[in-house]
């Protein structure tokens, strides 16, 4: 590329509001996260799945579904003569599909598309199919599972349920780990396998992948920055039941790796989105910048250059206010990786001299903590917090990495599980062996470790 221009129309009016400099990035979204402050911390995926399913399938959310319209437009599709029939029917039907303050129950992939969801909800699972999904692909499994509904009255109830329309909102995610997604679109497609369709599975998927992705993506960022080819760092997990130690790889390469890097976050989503908007011909990570830089001219390297030091230089002395703030000094002409981290410190530094701005910085970081603390966290008193997964979880996983084969090394099952970002240590592999072991799914072929098998869960 010979010419970089720099949208400085386009950038004042989403960074300057009012005459003051706003952090607020548009352009170039990372995280679904914002900095406002909240009363309630969103810490669950319990009821988000009627959500991701609309998104996923382009589908705007209705208002509450209202059951007398719904039962009187299901009578209207059956024949009954007697009005103590109907009358008994009418009430079988409220009884099955709705609760007792008449609200839709979701237990079926065409019910929970009429679930009603909080904005932030709304806003993960725009997030979830954005840089998840292959959204053709797991459609595809979805229409199998709306074809083959369990009962003739499941499907005249779908079929009374209000039509609802086409969203032609296009999610806008910048996706930092496509190998993460592959994955997923995989494992939840067998999930769908069959025309099956068990929400609390995949509910419990989309929460592991959803700390899988962001988890990895902090790192990407950092890794990314810094020019580093590797792009994914392993995480080491223990089980929910098994002690441990300060001595243990689950405690010092687990949680408190994530840790480190969390009040990263916003400072990177600041930055790439401030340099998003430079036509580099499409939206663009560290790693793609500097490819694109060395594969420029001389002259457009100083171009591009001079724009990112412009853009340092002037959030330094004019869009932060505060004078005594020791940002860090790089040469007119340099290093252009020397001049991006210095830039990426200068915006995590300037967080540090306003009460406000500091606030505002560590709200972003911890929506993903308290979502972590509720979901993977587990308190082990003077050791801290430690990831862990219960057994419920390890079986989902087992599940879905075994998919249709009867059985398979558990040395091979481990791969497998650190594909996915888990992580095992020696001590936390035996109490896999034993739990496994407990449920029967351990055939021995030799007392080596090699020759262990899983059997497949059904």
């Amino acid at each position: 590329m010979s010419d970089f221009v720099f949208d400085n129309d386009a950038f004042n009016k989403s960074y300057i509001q009012n005459g003051s400099f706003k952090h607020n990035p548009t352009v170039f979204k990372l995280f679904p996260y914002v900095t406002s402050p909240s009363n309630k911390d969103w810490d669950s995926f319990d009821y988000i799945l009627g959500a991701f399913i609309r998104y996923l399938k382009s589908k705007k959310k209705t208002k509450a579904v209202e059951y007398s319209d719904v039962i009187d437009s299901v009578l209207e599709r059956v024949t009954i003569d007697k009005e103590t029939e109907r009358a008994a029917f009418r009430r079988l039907i409220e009884k099955a599909y709705f609760d007792e303050s008449g609200r839709l129950k979701c237990d079926n992939i065409h019910t929970y598309e009429y679930s009603q969801n909080s904005s932030t909800e709304n806003k993960i699972s725009e997030f979830l199919v954005s840089v998840l999904c292959d959204n053709e692909i797991i459609e595809e499994y979805i229409s199998q599972c709306k074809d083959r509904s369990s009962n003739l009255l499941d499907q005249i109830l779908n079929e009374s349920l209000p039509v609802l329309n086409d969203n032609d909102r296009k999610s806008e995610y910048f996706n930092l780990n496509p190998r993460i997604r592959e994955l997923f679109t995989e494992d939840i497609c067998f999930l769908l396998e069959n025309g099956t369709f068990n929400g609390e599975e995949i509910t419990e998927l989309l929460s592991y992948y959803y700390f899988f992705y962001i988890s990895q993506s902090i790192f990407k960022l950092d890794n990314s920055l810094e020019n580093k080819s590797r792009s994914e760092e392993k995480l080491y997990y223990c089980l929910s039941w098994e002690k441990t130690s300060q001595t243990r790889k689950c405690y010092n390469y687990g949680w408190k790796k994530v840790e480190r890097h969390l009040d990263s976050m916003f400072s990177h989503a600041i930055l790439l989105d401030m340099l998003n908007f430079i036509n580099f011909g499409k939206q663009c990570c560290y790693d793609e910048m500097y490819r694109i830089y060395e594969d420029s001219d001389s002259k457009a390297r100083a171009d591009l250059y001079r724009m990112v030091f412009d853009l340092k230089t002037k959030y330094e002395t004019e869009y932060i206010k505060e004078k005594n703030i020791p940002f860090e000094a790089v040469p007119q002409n340099g290093d252009f990786s020397v001049l991006l981290k210095a830039f990426h410190k200068s915006i995590k530094t300037q967080f540090l001299y306003s009460d406000n701005r500091k606030a505002a910085s560590e709200r972003f970081g911890k929506k993903f903590f308290v979502f972590s603390k509720n979901n993977f966290l587990q308190n082990r008193g003077k050791n801290g917090l430690m990831l862990a997964l219960d057994e419920e979880r390890i079986v989902l996983l087992t599940k879905v990495v075994l998919k249709n084969r009867e059985q398979i090394k558990f040395n091979d099952l481990l791969s497998e599980f650190e594909i996915r970002g888990i992580f095992f240590d020696k001590s936390s592999k035996e109490a896999l062996i034993e739990f496994y072991d407990k449920l029967g799914l351990i055939e021995k072929k030799s007392d080596s470790g090699d020759a262990k098998y899983v059997k497949g869960i059904l």
